[in-house]
């Protein structure tokens, strides 16, 4: 999970962040596939109230206007850790873009479940960008942003 903001003037910057530390492996299912129903991605999609906690979590949005919030889709929503994240900052006079990728899936009502999550920001439509999306068409979306 990979989100991306833009500082006010200035370049993007990539924050990322990890579930839990990595030598805790207590949470991996038996298996990675995610359609297994003891996949990590299952157990925690199946819980609404999971809200899993984000190790080290240093983000600091206050001098970005802009906030690319990317993530993978899972049966057409965010991952729950995308919830602890936006529960946990405030995006009051902040544009929030989301964007999932994937292969096929939609965005769904992923972007406006965060938003309502979130309680703040500005949160305009997000969309899907496929998983052989080249960096050419990457700024073309962003550039019709803007």
């Amino acid at each position: 999970v990979v989100p991306a903001c833009r500082k006010q003037n200035s370049d993007c910057g990539r924050i990322s962040f990890h579930r839990r530390d990595r030598s805790d492996h207590s949470h991996r299912p038996d298996t990675a596939s995610s359609h297994a129903s003891r996949s990590r991605s299952s157990i925690e999609m199946d819980d609404p109230d999971s809200l899993p906690a984000i190790a080290d979590d240093t983000v600091v949005l206050d001098s970005y206007t802009t906030v690319y919030l990317g993530y993978p889709i899972w049966w057409g929503n965010a991952p729950r850790i995308m919830s602890t994240f936006v529960e946990g900052h405030d995006f009051e006079g902040k544009t929030v873009i989301p964007f999932c990728t994937s292969g096929g899936s939609p965005i769904g009502r992923s972007g406006d479940n965060l938003a309502a999550q979130a309680g703040s920001g500005n949160w305009i439509q997000g969309e899907r960008l496929d998983a052989g999306i080249s960096e050419d068409e990457i700024q073309s979306w962003i550039d019709k942003l803007n």
